[in-house]
């Protein structure tokens, strides 16, 4: 089965603006932890500054994006292990941070190998 670049592209866009969301309301609405609300729109800010490149398709937006991921998915670990009352979701929200993840880093070496051939 062959992936489009195109497919690949938007899916990882409609999958990252869902991952926003998520991640905001996770943010936003937890009550393990007892942070600020300033401190709870910083963890949200990171998030936000792939957006317009991801929107406006450019590549390289897709190659940096990942390190923005991976401080979300060594947290969502983390919240795993240290906090049992809210497990189950964190496992779902790293599970599929995990997949955006590996969808993401293959954008631009899919996008290197059509401009190739």
């Amino acid at each position: 089965m062959k992936i489009s670049l195109h497919v690949l592209i938007n899916s990882c866009r409609y999958g990252y603006f869902a991952l926003v969301v998520m991640l905001s309301i996770w943010f936003l609405t937890q009550t393990v932890q007892n942070y600020s609300w300033l401190f709870r729109l910083l963890w949200i800010v990171p998030l936000l500054l792939p957006i317009i490149g991801l929107y406006r398709k450019q590549i390289y937006t897709f190659a940096w994006t990942g390190y923005v991921l991976s401080i979300y998915l060594s947290y969502l670990i983390m919240v795993i292990w240290t906090h049992p009352s809210v497990r189950l979701y964190a496992a779902l929200l790293a599970i599929y941070t995990s997949i955006l993840f590996i969808a993401i880093v293959f954008v631009p070496k899919w996008s290197n190998r059509q401009q190739s051939v």
